[in-house]
């Protein structure tokens, strides 16, 4: 997440997270690049359409850096479930707020962390991304 908000920030955008739960709103193109990311993941019958609509608001780079994105994400994920990695100091105490708004903290991925993941203190912002993997 600390990534994330420093590539918004980096973009002059504010990130709003909630849009995760609301379907995207308030992002722009957020419901088309998370029914994009949804037919991806789960290869459904309408991921040509969903592509499709996806260039059509983006251009050809757009898709592009959506479909990296949906990649990066979906390989990261399945090798943090797979080693069953654990969540840093420095990440936890970065995302506090963010883990409790999306319910992080409740998924599955969240018990290789452990009890801790629900104590983790005072929430804070890193300076650098070499703060979040300090303990």
């Amino acid at each position: 997440m600390a990534l994330l908000r420093a590539s918004s920030s980096a973009l002059g955008d504010e990130l709003d997270v909630a849009g995760a739960l609301t379907r995207g709103e308030g992002v722009p193109g957020g419901r088309l690049l998370l029914d994009f990311a949804a037919a991806a993941h789960l290869d459904t019958p309408d991921l040509a359409t969903c592509r499709a609509d996806v260039e059509a608001a983006f251009g050809e780079a757009g898709l592009v850096e959506a479909c990296l994105t949906i990649g990066a994400f979906n390989g990261l994920t399945r090798v943090a479930d797979a080693t069953g990695i654990v969540l840093d100091g420095g990440s936890l105490a970065a995302t506090v707020d963010l883990r409790a708004e999306l319910g992080l903290n409740e998924m599955p991925g969240a018990l290789n962390t452990g009890p801790v993941v629900h104590d983790t203190g005072v929430p804070m912002t890193p300076n650098a991304v070499a703060e979040l993997f300090a303990d």
